[in-house]
C-alpha cells in the first residue's frame, strides 16, 4: 500500500494524497507534510522520500515587496532616498516666495514618504520637483530684489539731486 500524505497549502489542510499526486499539486521544500506514523508535521524538504524527487524544484524567491516587507531587503539594497530639499524650501519661502515655497514644501514632504512606500520614481519626481521650484524661487527673489535696490537707489539719488537743486 502506497504513503498517504496530507499538506498545508495555502493555510489549508489538504489531503491525503500519494507521492505523485502531491508532486503534480507543485509542493515546494517548505510544504507542510504530514504522514501516518509522524509525530508532527514537517517541510517536504525533512521527508527523505519526499525531498529526494524535490531536488530540481526549487521554492520561488518572495516578491520584491515582501522581502522588504520582511526585512530582507534593506534601504542599501533598494538605494538611497533622493534628497528633499526641505530646509531650501523652508527658508526660500521665509524670506523669498512663499507662493513658491509652499508647493516646494508639500513636493519636499512627499519624498520621503514615498520612498518608504516603495514607489521610487514618485520619490524622485517630488524631489525633483521641490528643486526646481526652489531654484525658481530663489531666482525670482533674487532679480526682485535688484530690483527693489535699484529702484531705492534710483529713487534715494534722485530725491538727493532734487534736493540738492532745490536749494539753489
Amino acid at each position: 500500500m502506497e504513503k498517504l500524505y496530507y499538506s498545508i497549502i495555502n493555510g489549508m489542510q489538504q489531503g491525503p494524497f500519494t507521492l505523485e499526486e502531491l508532486l503534480k499539486r507543485g509542493i515546494t521544500r517548505d510544504t507542510p507534510l504530514w504522514t501516518e506514523g509522524m509525530v508532527d508535521w514537517l517541510p517536504a524538504s525533512g521527508i527523505p522520500e519526499v525531498a529526494r524527487h524535490l531536488t530540481y524544484r526549487q521554492t520561488p524567491p518572495p516578491s520584491y515587496e515582501a522581502q522588504i516587507r520582511y526585512g530582507e531587503i534593506t534601504n542599501e539594497d533598494r538605494g538611497v532616498c533622493p534628497p528633499t530639499y526641505l530646509v531650501w524650501s523652508v527658508l526660500m519661502t521665509l524670506f523669498c516666495c512663499w507662493f513658491l515655497g509652499i508647493f516646494a514644501i508639500i513636493n519636499s514632504a512627499g519624498v520621503q514618504s514615498a520612498y518608504r512606500r516603495g514607489d521610487y520614481e514618485l520619490a524622485q519626481r517630488k524631489s525633483k520637483t521641490a528643486l526646481t521650484l526652489t531654484i525658481i524661487g530663489a531666482i525670482v527673489g533674487f532679480v526682485f530684489s535688484v530690483i527693489y535696490f535699484i529702484f531705492f537707489f534710483i529713487v534715494g539719488a534722485s530725491n538727493a539731486l532734487f534736493d540738492t537743486l532745490s536749494t539753489f
